[in-house]
């Protein structure tokens, strides 16, 4: 029989390697803290330093529009529809040659200052919209002191982790003092934890570097309880700690983000550090703020480390939950009527709404969300089952040019604003940027087909490299006829353009 006091010694040595445990931890975590302090006084105060001196006062330029020429308020109709019997080259723009692209990133140190010019960054992100920007983030170990709250992002409900000494008091007069005052502040906070916890979302949800910051900037809000300046400060530098190259600038005491990116973001304020390179874009996160349209104070320079550009392109849809829609399209081809019940995501058209207006190529590489594709693609694959690959297509064209009425976006928004493919599913409405997209994605998905997007002054459409011999107004790409095949040319068929554009060289913006 095993003594008694056996078990009494067993259970004290066993406490006493739990509390050694425990305490061997804490020392561990205590020392990963005072590192952690250390490494920011050595990167931090250099630039707090830095921005209490660095400041420049720069002239903000209005957004650049994305057409030259106003787009027509009512669609061209083919009077009465025929199949070409002809074939004839319609002119391309020479491909423009590729504008030597110097971001401001990555500064190196010199004698204790900030680099204003730097090398560009090697992992540069394509106007087509793909980020190789690679994030590997493991799961915060402990959280002390911190608490969990829940946010909507696009009516998904997301737990996220913060201290409320982040909520960093901010001086109402806002100057590069206040500003470097507040970046000392938050930096001496436990960020890091609510930091790895929005680049943990941020990868589990597949957001892009536009939904990045909006997911920091609803944070902020949380945080800051709605305090706009502070909520851009804490996007500011929760960006800048992820590894992006963003500032911010000030005028008229409101705060602005500011963003450097290699696509082009149309109808937005900019400015230039150092003219022609060093463009960046003044990001609004809310839809309801006015646009800053007088010079305003910047920084030059950036935060020392390598730095990457923001990209609004996709590597994939954004996971936003499973709010799912519902509508039923109505169209007629050779006499003929179809309904056809499709679904769409909710969430993803409210996270595409006031989507920043950026290259065509984001919206023509961009795809449907599962339910969209679950319900549009094998009904309209089952109607174009047996035809021919000619028959097909002009199948799809025709399902494009009447599955929504057409309106400019001025009309039915007020702004310029190109759909997504999902949206085309929603909208009642649309114009030919929208159908070209869609016409684009139908027409891959379905038949496997090469497609590239084309650009006017005042239009948009495709065209579509068949396997057959056909004939029609064409265009030569890479050595291969690609025939025109036009969603907001009304009853026109694959391989005729509006006449008007037969001797107007188009502009190449997206190739499959």
């Amino acid at each position: 029989m095993i003594p008694k006091y056996s078990f009494i010694i067993v259970f004290l040595l066993i406490g006493a390697k739990v509390c050694h445990a425990q305490n061997t931890y804490q020392q561990w975590l205590k020392q990963q803290n005072k590192e952690y302090n250390q490494y920011l006084s050595q990167q931090d105060s250099e630039f707090i330093n830095f921005l209490k001196k660095n400041w420049i006062r720069v002239k903000v330029n209005k957004g650049i529009n994305t057409f030259h020429k106003p787009k027509p308020q009512q669609p061209v109709v083919r009077k009465p529809a025929r199949k070409p019997n002809e074939s004839f080259k319609i002119p391309v723009n020479p491909k423009p040659r590729k504008r030597k692209k110097s971001v401001i990133s990555s500064p190196k140190k010199s004698n204790g200052t900030l680099s204003e010019n730097s090398k560009p960054s090697k992992n540069k992100i394509n106007e087509s919209g793909t980020n190789p920007v690679k994030k590997n983030v493991q799961k915060p170990a402990n959280v002390p002191r911190s608490f969990v709250h829940n946010i909507n992002y696009f009516d998904d409900n997301l737990s996220v982790i913060y201290n409320k000494k982040l909520n960093v008091n901010l001086a109402q007069k806002i100057s590069n003092n206040s500003i470097a005052d507040y970046w000392e502040k938050i930096s001496k906070t436990k960020y890091r934890f609510s930091l790895k916890r929005a680049l943990i979302l941020d990868r589990n949800r597949k957001l892009n570097g536009w939904g990045y910051a909006k997911l920091l900037y609803d944070i902020g809000e949380r945080i800051t309880d709605g305090n706009r300046n502070a909520t851009y400060l804490f996007t500011w530098f929760m960006l800048v700690k992820s590894g992006y190259l963003a500032r911010v600038g000030f005028e008229n005491n409101k705060v602005y983000l500011l963003i450097s990116t290699s696509n082009k973001v149309y109808s937005t304020p900019y400015f230039y550090l150092h003219k022609p390179d060093g463009k960046f874009y003044v990001l609004l996160l809310t839809h309801d703020e006015h646009e800053p349209s007088k010079p305003m104070y910047t920084y030059r320079g950036s935060y020392p480390g390598k730095l990457h550009e923001l990209s609004l392109g996709f590597n994939n849809l954004p996971e936003l939950g499973n709010s799912i829609g519902k509508k039923v399209i109505h169209f007629s081809y050779q006499g003929k009527k179809f309904a056809l019940p499709v679904e769409y995501n909710r969430n993803l058209i409210d996270f595409y709404h006031y989507y920043p207006h950026t290259n065509l190529a984001v919206y023509f590489s961009s795809k449907l969300s599962k339910a969209a594709q679950e319900t549009l693609l094998p009904k309209l694959r089952k109607l174009i089952k047996g035809k021919t690959e000619t028959q097909s297509a002009n199948f799809i064209l025709h399902f494009v040019q009447y599955a929504t009425k057409y309106e400019t976006d001025q009309k039915q928004f007020g702004w310029e604003k190109p759909f997504f493919p999902e949206e085309s599913m929603y909208y009642p409405y649309s114009d030919c940027e929208d159908r070209a997209v869609l016409f684009s994605y139908l027409i891959q998905n379905l038949m496997g087909l090469k497609v590239i997007g084309l650009k006017y002054p005042d239009h948009v459409t495709t065209a579509v490299k068949f396997t057959v011999p056909m004939k029609g107004d064409y265009l030569l790409y890479k050595g291969q006829k690609y025939f025109i095949c036009d969603p907001t040319y009304i009853n026109a068929s694959i391989g005729e353009s509006m006449p008007r554009f037969r001797n107007v060289p188009a502009k190449i913006v997206y190739a499959h």
